[in-house]
């Protein structure tokens, strides 16, 4: 809520190479990250402040799942034992205390902004996951379209791959004409087709 405060802490984030967004109170700060949840990657909360103090906006950062995940940091004049508890458990990431050394807001700043930028590339990489089985899914699915039960089943297995794997063989090829096989062969299932050939290669053997 004071200005003067805000303004020490733009410029020292300024210099950090980082944009800055000013809230003077609780509500107007819940009311900017719900507008952009995406675009901010860091809050820094002061504890004492009107309309809603810092652990009531503390507490419903964490409870909204578009903000959950942002990192906040404590900057606040209290230095309470209590005060620094509460905030954790909350679910602060740091506390820091008034008056702002810069090296020590850098350095907690930086390891927050890290921390959060590693947490956003394993919710891309669970992202890329589910897309990932998504498309497997639809792709077992439309196999089982056009081969039986067991073929697709085998080809999706672990031993798929070596099965598809190119390879050569030497092969004699017989051609024979046998009475009614057309029709059979257009209403039989493929497992029963193939159980006749075999049943005659045998026969023919």
């Amino acid at each position: 809520d004071s200005r003067v405060n805000r303004l020490i802490l733009v410029r020292l984030l300024t210099g950090l190479g980082l944009e800055a967004l000013e809230a003077e109170n609780g509500v107007e700060a819940l009311d900017l990250l719900r507008a952009h949840p995406e675009a901010i990657d860091l809050v820094l909360l002061d504890v004492v402040m009107p309309e809603l103090d810092g652990y009531e906006t503390l507490a419903a950062m964490k409870t909204d799942d578009s903000t959950r995940h942002i990192p906040v940091i404590i900057v606040s004049a209290v230095e309470e034992l209590d005060s620094v508890v509460r905030c954790i458990e909350l679910g602060a990431t740091d506390y820091l205390t008034k008056p702002i050394n810069p090296r020590i807001l850098e350095a907690r700043v930086n390891a927050s902004l890290a921390a959060k930028r590693l947490r956003d590339l394993e919710l891309e990489y669970m992202d890329q996951q589910r897309r990932l089985t998504q498309t497997i899914e639809r792709q077992k699915s439309e196999l089982s379209r056009f081969l039986s039960p067991q073929i697709s089943s085998l080809i999706s297995s672990d031993d798929g791959e070596r099965l598809l794997a190119g390879h050569r063989r030497q092969i004699t090829v017989a051609f024979c004409d046998l009475r009614g096989f057309t029709s059979f062969a257009e209403q039989a299932d493929p497992e029963e087709l193939f159980g006749v050939l075999g049943e005659y290669h045998r026969m023919m053997g």
